[in-house]
């Protein structure tokens, strides 16, 4: 559970409150219980295929396989999952140089607001702290596979509780504004596509694409390794709906549709309070950013590197070892260098969420667990599975639509590296 928590209780979370400004009170609520309903009832089908045919697929794409054939398993996943888990990690990094830019602000009396100028307090601009939360990545990707990060995920799942809970307070000690206002901003066509790309970004929260990859790592309880995951799979996503709701319900009733991007940001004092969150989101990115790096290590290592074509095959020793260090150290400069060049978290997160973790997340696990179980299920257990299938479809559609305009806005005043 405590991965879980961890890959699963992003940083993103502190941006429920500005999603909820989008969709306002009836529609946040409802988004939020909509996608926590369809990603326990996805998460659970998929984690009950792990041992599908006698065999534990540790690998999401072992099971596509699986279930699919090897061909069109592999090319149904593997675009999504890349998208995924790349994407997902260039956020990581944004958000952390964000975090620890508005820490060096708030320690210098500015407020670590969003709209204060880091060159006046002082501090670095974005693009430099982006760089030093990616050297600790240089250091940590070197660690041999997803098991050497339990320690660090503990940790991470610890730092989750403590960015939502000192946020959820800091919200709540703020108060509500005297002039606070809940009426949804924009014309009707920007209410709308707003509102679709606060979709995505919400799906995205409660969309985690390395739920085999944790169970690879529990022990089997009498033979199976199933029951122990449904068990961490429910109390897993429990805790993290009580988090979002904490967080998105406090952000938005204190500020409300003034709230910015990041709810720390409009909380600013105490100066401590707010430190201690930012510190709490880099100290769970860490191992974040690793849990989905990792899982591109994985493919890269075991199936690029085998390939004679490649020229990359494997020969042991040192050779092995620089091969290894080579990508790992690339794939965190890349993704430190998109981070840099397109900072836009919400605009990203809505796009990513529409684009790969509903498809992976909502929509893959019920068409398996229908294909796999056909004949065996009850019609109103058909009924469920092709009701999240096509609710998230249309989320899917609804949140590209959304994010993809706001992108495009916000491209036509955007100067690199800025």
């Amino acid at each position: 559970m405590f991965m879980l928590v961890c890959a699963d209780g992003a940083p993103f979370l502190l941006g429920l409150p500005a999603a909820m400004a989008r969709l306002g009170w009836a529609g946040g609520s409802a988004v939020l219980l909509a996608g926590f309903l369809c990603i326990l009832h996805a998460a659970t089908h998929i984690v009950m295929l792990h041992e599908h045919g006698g065999k534990r697929h540790n690998r999401y794409r072992e099971l596509a396989q699986a279930v699919f054939g090897s061909k069109v398993g592999a090319w149904a996943l593997l675009p999504f999952q890349f998208t995924v888990n790349i994407g997902t990690c260039v956020v990581y990094q944004v958000v952390s140089g964000q975090a620890l830019q508005s820490i060096c602000l708030a320690a210098r009396g500015a407020g670590g607001g969003g709209g204060d100028d880091p060159s006046s307090a002082g501090c670095l601009r974005l693009t430099w702290w982006i760089l030093i939360f990616s050297a600790s990545q240089l250091v940590l990707c070197l660690l041999p596979d997803i098991n050497s990060l339990t320690t660090v995920t503990a940790l991470g799942a610890v730092t989750t509780l403590g960015f939502a809970g000192l946020a959820t307070v800091g919200s709540a000690v703020h108060g509500r504004a005297p002039d606070v206002s809940y009426a949804l901003q924009g014309s009707p066509a920007d209410v709308a596509f707003n509102a679709f790309s606060s979709l995505g970004a919400v799906f995205l929260l409660f969309g985690l694409t390395v739920l085999l990859e944790i169970q690879s790592t529990l022990r089997p309880v009498h033979g199976s390794a199933v029951p122990p995951m449904v068990r961490a799979t429910v109390g897993g996503y429990s805790v993290l709906l009580a988090l979002f709701l904490a967080v998105a319900v406090s952000g938005y009733w204190a500020f409300g549709n003034s709230v910015q991007s990041i709810v720390l940001q409009s909380i600013g004092n105490p100066a401590w309070l707010v430190i201690a969150g930012y510190l709490c989101m880099v100290i769970n990115a860490i191992p974040g950013y690793l849990v989905f790096a990792h899982s591109v290590f994985d493919y890269v290592e075991l199936k690029i590197m085998l390939s004679h074509w490649t020229g990359l095959e494997f020969q042991g020793g040192p050779l092995l070892l620089a091969k290894r260090f080579g990508f790992r150290w690339a794939f965190v400069g890349a993704t430190a260098a998109v981070a840099i060049c397109l900072p836009f978290v919400n605009d990203l997160m809505g796009l990513i969420g529409a684009l790969g973790y509903v498809p992976l997340c909502f929509v893959m696990p019920c068409a398996m667990f229908l294909r796999v179980r056909r004949g065996e299920l009850s019609t109103w257990q058909v009924a469920a599975n092709w009701a999240v299938i096509l609710a998230s479809s249309l989320v899917a559609v609804l949140a590209s639509l959304g994010s993809l305009r706001s992108l495009i806005v916000a491209f036509g005043s955007y100067h690199f590296f800025s």
